[in-house]
């Protein structure tokens, strides 16, 4: 028996709004890949239930757009979109100059420029644009910007945007949630590395491992779906040298150990990622050390928190 997301989403969300443009990509599963996508719901509850981390932000209704939730992005969308370009401007060329990326991985990986894109609509599907029923927090004047998109059979499926702008804490755009960038590729019982962002995965990819990217802190539950159905041997997660990146690991690392999976934590001793440590600094293995995660860790983030109602306080609406 093949069920729709929509009865997905009933079974597991109870209701709760989940994102259209993660639904419109997830493909109709059998009773089987139900079941883990259920159970792994259940698990990630009762992991963050014991780390008391809410999963869900409850945010005052009254300020949203509601009748901008449905996004209704399609793969057919995305697939004949043409990002490619080489043509930085400033900020964009510091942004590159400081993580010291080299050129052969931004030719390898096609990095492109936001500010090349001028079509709004674009900038919407590709996930660089504010999603719509967020606007009147956030604004949406981002100009500047890093892409890094990746193909399947020469078409466009998506799309990590890396913003350039001043609210640091909510820097990276994802066009669709449910494809964990290259996450596809077959690597049933092998090795497999996890890190936060795109710079991280083209590092640990460039010392020549298999890696994914959660592509800002925490994998979602179809993700974790994808990546524990395809059976890696382990689990190897480089973690942000930070209470938010250590707390995302430890929930990580919690999960796989509920489905058998073998995972451990890394980090670097000397640099805040993996992107930092070997790109910029050019360190090696010998500075990186694996890690057991305690509660002072992931608590200790008074200078990590990001003032949303200061914010809001100057925001101009």
């Amino acid at each position: 028996m093949n069920y729709s997301i929509e009865e997905i989403n009933n079974i597991i969300y109870n209701n709760r709004s989940y994102d259209n443009v993660t639904a419109n990509f997830i493909p109709k599963l059998n009773n089987e890949d139900l079941k883990l996508l259920i159970e792994i719901d259940k698990q990630l509850a009762y992991i963050n239930k014991l780390l008391n981390k809410n999963r869900y932000v409850e945010i005052d209704k009254k300020h949203l757009d509601l009748d901008k939730l449905d996004l209704k992005i399609t793969p057919n969308d995305i697939n004949n979109i043409k990002i490619s370009s080489r043509n930085f401007n400033d900020e964009e060329k510091a942004l590159l100059e400081k993580k010291q990326i080299p050129k052969n991985i931004i030719d390898e990986y096609d990095i492109s420029p936001v500010s090349n894109i001028k079509d709004e609509n674009i900038l919407t599907i590709i996930g660089v644009s504010t999603h719509p029923i967020l606007e009147r927090f956030l604004g949406n004047d981002f100009k500047s910007g890093l892409l890094i998109p990746l193909y399947k059979d020469g078409k466009l499926i998506n799309v990590i945007c890396r913003k350039i702008y001043d609210l640091t804490r909510l820097k990276y755009g994802l066009a669709v949630p449910s494809i964990d960038l290259w996450g596809d590729e077959n690597y049933e019982n092998e090795d497999l590395w996890i890190v936060e962002g795109g710079f991280d995965m083209m590092a640990i990819r460039n010392e020549g491992f298999k890696c994914v990217t959660s592509s800002s802190c925490t994998l979602n539950d179809y993700q974790y779906f994808k990546i524990i159905k395809n059976k890696p041997k382990k689990i190897k997660i480089f973690s942000d040298n930070d209470s938010s990146g250590y707390r995302s690991a430890l929930i990580s690392k919690k999960l796989f150990g509920l489905n058998y999976i073998p995972c451990e934590i890394y980090h670097s001793k000397i640099c805040k990622d993996a992107a930092e440590h070997f790109f910029e600094k050019e360190l090696n293995w010998n500075d990186v050390e694996m890690i057991n995660i305690t509660s002072d860790m992931i608590n200790n983030n008074d200078n990590l928190k990001f003032n949303f109602i200061e914010y809001l306080k100057t925001k101009k609406f």
